[in-house]
């Protein structure tokens, strides 16, 4: 039996009654368009070539509605966790600062607050495959390898090695129900090129972090330049990737 069916095919699942009870609970979802309330219940779906966003109800062992809550699919997407073993014998981590339109800026007094520059993030080199923008298919492997020559100046002559981990991550399964590759990209770091950027990014730049460093700036919340490390995505990748490579993790933090 789906977790998940349509508000239509929930309906069907129970009395008249028993809709109208669930459907009239203050805690059900409403949507707004134009301004305008359309019943609840509605079915609905906003896609794009990344990803949709549908109505979905949650519903019970019995198939009966539990509760409502939208469904957000991503495009087949990778995080590449960039590595490297520098001279000084420690590992190194390729990472991205990006600024990120969408959120808030951290702190209760700024919840839902719109007027505020974008925030900066520092995060694992990420991105959707190429199937997303352009129908050309790719592996996990080849979605990161590219990946990790755009955006960390990774050539096919630096990159040493590439490790796909066997379930990669979801981004938040509450309301996410894809699962995103975790690929491990390993660079001979004295072989790095400067990206090039993309315009279309608002990348301010990518640095290679040491991982005690990088650890320190997890458990502060801020990288040395003021971006925020605390991106789930990011962060579940880097812990995936050390589980699998404990001896990466620096004595002290």
């Amino acid at each position: 039996m789906s977790a998940v069916k349509s508000y239509a095919l929930a309906r069907a699942c129970v009395s008249p009654a028993e809709w109208e009870k669930f459907i009239n609970d203050p805690n059900r979802w409403q949507l707004t368009v134009d301004g305008k309330q359309l019943p609840k219940g509605t079915d609905f779906a906003l896609t794009s070539k990344f990803g949709e966003v549908r109505s979905a109800v949650v519903v019970g062992p019995d198939g009966k509605p539990s509760f409502d809550r939208p469904l957000y699919r991503e495009a087949p997407f990778v995080q590449t966790v960039t590595w490297g073993l520098g001279a000084d014998g420690r590992y190194y981590f390729g990472m991205v600062e990006q600024v990120r339109p969408h959120a808030d800026m951290p702190g209760a007094e700024a919840y839902n607050v719109d007027g505020h520059k974008p925030v900066p993030f520092l995060h694992v080199i990420m991105g959707f495959s190429e199937k997303a923008a352009t129908g050309k298919f790719e592996t996990p492997e080849q979605a990161a390898t590219r990946e990790a020559s755009e955006e960390g100046g990774a050539s096919e002559s630096a990159v040493v090695g590439v490790e796909v981990y066997p379930v990669g991550h979801n981004p938040s399964p509450s309301f996410t129900p894809t699962w995103g590759a975790v690929v491990a990209v390993q660079v001979n770091l004295r072989k790095l090129e400067k990206p090039i950027p993309d315009p279309e990014e608002p990348i301010n730049g990518v640095y290679f972090i040491e991982v005690g460093r990088l650890l320190a700036m997890v458990r502060s919340g801020k990288s040395d330049t003021g971006a925020y490390t605390g991106v789930s995505t990011s962060l579940s990748a880097l812990f995936i990737h050390l589980a699998h490579h404990p001896e990466q993790w620096p004595r002290a933090i």
